[in-house]
């Protein structure tokens, strides 16, 4: 009988990266940076592989995620890995990619990975205090925000939902709510305030600045006022009339204002010898009208009244009414047309 014996020595398929290490510099919090590798198979035998990063997800979420992480690879082929980065703590990072072949063994090739992560330098102006000044009441009213980034990084920020309470008081709108700023650069966020109530008050906003963990908080001031109106009289005095005939004066109301201003015109005595013909109406900003006041003295004296304009969330007015009855309160109608005929 013959006997052969074969002899050899097994080896591991042979593979390689195009890179030495994967360096992502310097990269800013929470932003995704992109590096493509090159994994060559060296060897004269297809490989199955499966790429990973050991240890991500330590973060209860993974910080990397890689394309084309395993697969069937031929001889001298090649194929492109391609690594996103979305780092979520601020460190240095010292990680590794290795290529585990299946049926071969785990962490058969690794290359290092290795990044700074920082979190953007970004300020906000006005520091403190938005000042609104004079509101009117629901009317809105628009102050700028300025988030600068002093950094040669991405940033993040976020204005952070007004709260449903406060909202009551006043509510704030952002046109930008959300976004990046490019490195050296300022957001400007113009930020509209609609007041509810009248008064002094404050309301606060916040705007969230990624990897800061306290959010910038801004007071919003605002006096909130009606509408306000003018006169151009500011009593009404018909002097000496005679009696039992009808006498008119007039006064012009302006609204000044930015708002509709209502108004309501009445007589402080219940049974009056004056009388309102324009009793109520609306004036559009800027618009002037004008209240007539009719009066017939009933008898020989001095009258006064007061005429009171009640404005709808605005100041009230009160306008003096002044007249003296002159002549005689008796009466003769038949006396008065025959006077009239002989006029003619």
């Amino acid at each position: 009988m013959l006997t052969l014996t074969f002899k050899g020595h097994v080896v591991a398929p042979t593979f390689r990266f195009s890179e030495d290490v994967i360096d992502f510099g310097k990269i800013s919090y929470k932003f995704t940076e992109r590096r493509i590798v090159y994994l060559t198979n060296t060897s004269e035998v297809d490989i199955i592989y499966a790429i990973r990063v050991p240890g991500d997800g330590r973060t209860l979420q993974n910080e990397f995620h890689i394309k084309n992480d395993r697969g069937r690879l031929e001889a001298d082929k090649t194929a492109e890995i391609v690594i996103d980065f979305t780092p979520a703590m601020q460190q240095h990072y010292d990680n590794v990619l290795v290529v585990d072949l299946d049926g071969v063994g785990q962490d058969m090739l690794a290359i290092p990975i290795k990044a700074d992560c920082v979190v953007p330098k970004v300020r906000v102006n006005p520091t403190d205090l938005i000042d609104y000044g004079k509101c009117f009441l629901k009317h809105a009213k628009v102050m700028q925000i300025q988030i600068i980034n002093e950094d040669s990084l991405r940033a993040k920020f976020e204005i952070v939902a007004q709260d449903e309470q406060s909202k009551r008081i006043a509510a704030y709108e952002p046109d930008i709510a959300s976004g990046v700023i490019q490195p050296h650069s300022t957001q400007l966020v113009n930020l509209s305030l609609r007041t509810e109530i009248l008064n002094k008050l404050n309301v606060q906003v916040y705007i969230k600045l990624d990897g800061h963990h306290i959010p910038v908080m801004l007071t919003i001031y605002a006096d909130s006022t009606g509408p306000i109106v003018e006169l151009d009289r500011k009593e009404l005095d018909f002097l000496a009339k005679p009696v039992l005939e009808t006498w008119k004066e007039s006064i012009r109301i302006t609204n000044t204002s930015e708002i509709e201003a209502e108004y309501t015109a009445f007589t402080k005595l219940k049974e009056s010898i004056w009388k309102v013909v324009q009793r109520h109406d609306v004036l559009q900003p800027g618009e002037t009208k004008t209240i007539d006041v009719l009066c017939i003295a009933d008898e020989v004296q001095k009258f006064n009244d007061t005429l009171h304009i009640i404005v709808s969330n605005g100041r009230d007015e009160e306008v003096p009414l002044r007249i003296r009855g002159t002549g005689s309160t008796l009466y003769c109608q038949q006396l008065k047309e025959a006077k009239e005929v002989k006029e003619d």
